[in-house]
């Protein structure tokens, strides 16, 4: 939780302002891979349960709006059940249930799904075959019953990117990256003095310039000086022994699996990339060094930022999702080979 200070208080006011029946933007927590996402969104889960708010958590998926509406229903169900016991629905509770149902039986226009309980649906209200309108009903219902009992409904969604659009006038977007300064030094410092330990000024100066206060690089490399220190001070020496095992475990964990997913030509476009350096990289400096034109290499461009490899921080650059990619890249393939050019209707990659 180093460094995420700002949006663990900006939650904890979220809820208080809703609390209080005043309204506030929702949040979705964006940055790259690694970087906390999931971690940050576990807090949040236990800050709401905490305030004693009923908490709606489950990942998204890449599927069609049916298997999220299928999901959301069942999540819904269950917090109204939390919220109070069938037997002792008032109106507001029975008429969230048949919003509800109603909600449930959009999925398709058979009826197919199952809604496993005997609670008839509502008619004019999630019933319009259109998931963001009828979301709209089911969530409004269920808030009105939670009110009613005096609590809250928090839902917590990861991976929110794999479902459809949001209003932007609905959420903030804050963002979260690398650690900076005193944040980078509490996270590599903190843990090891809890045990009694303590990083030299020279070790936090190393381990920062190795892992660019990338989170996950962060807790990688102090697991590995870990098992390489024999003092109750870790030294800058310490660090630079342990640099070797901690990258062994990234090309081996962390960065394989994500060359493994690539294609011949998947794989000679990061190389090029990782040829050019660590920047961001322009798409026809690129096709340069891969002697193509950057019209054909459009589509594994395209392919390489939603396999969440690449990503574009300004028109016409791509750049690694995740820091020193790129030196991996230069270790785990050490020639750029350029798959040939394939005549049309044959798999190019």
């Amino acid at each position: 939780m180093v460094g995420r200070d700002e949006h663990i208080r900006a939650f904890s006011t979220l809820l208080t302002r809703l609390s209080r029946g005043r309204t506030e933007q929702s949040m979705i927590i964006t940055g790259l891979r690694g970087v906390g996402k999931t971690v940050l969104l576990n807090e949040f889960v236990d800050i709401a349960k905490t305030a004693g708010w009923q908490v709606i958590e489950f990942e998204a998926s890449k599927r069609d709006d049916n298997h999220f509406r299928q999901a959301m229903f069942s999540q819904l169900k269950a917090a109204l059940l939390r919220l109070s016991p069938r037997a002792r629905w008032t109106d507001r509770g029975r008429r969230a249930a048949e919003v509800l149902t109603a909600f449930a039986m959009s999925i398709d226009s058979s009826g197919t799904f199952s809604v496993s309980w005997d609670i008839p649906a509502a008619e004019g209200l999630a019933d319009h075959h259109d998931l963001g309108m009828d979301l709209t009903d089911a969530l409004l219902a269920i808030g009105e019953a939670a009110q009613e009992q005096e609590h809250g409904v928090a839902l917590l969604i990861d991976e929110v990117q794999f479902l459809k659009s949001y209003a932007e006038r609905l959420f903030r977007f804050p963002r979260i990256g690398s650690l900076d300064g005193d944040d980078a030094r509490k996270a590599i410092t903190e843990p090891a003095l809890s045990e009694g330990v303590t990083y030299s000024h020279g070790a936090v100066d190393a381990a920062i310039r190795i892992t660019k206060g990338y989170p996950y690089f962060i807790q990688e490399l102090g697991y590995q000086v870990w098992e390489v220190a024999l003092g109750v001070e870790i030294t800058a020496d310490d660090v630079e022994i342990a640099r070797e095992a901690y990258e062994a475990k990234l090309d081996t964990s962390f960065f394989r699996v994500r060359l493994d997913r690539a294609t011949p030509l998947q794989t000679a476009y990061m190389r090029a990339m990782a040829e050019l350096g660590p920047e961001p990289q322009k798409a026809s400096d690129v096709a340069r060094v891969m002697k193509r034109d950057s019209t054909q290499l459009g589509p594994t461009r395209a392919e390489l930022i939603d396999m969440g490899l690449l990503y574009t921080p300004d028109h016409g650059y791509a750049a690694f999702t995740v820091p020193d990619f790129d030196m991996f890249m230069l270790r785990a393939v050490p020639e750029l080979v350029i798959p040939e050019v394939r005549r049309r209707g044959e798999n190019s990659n």
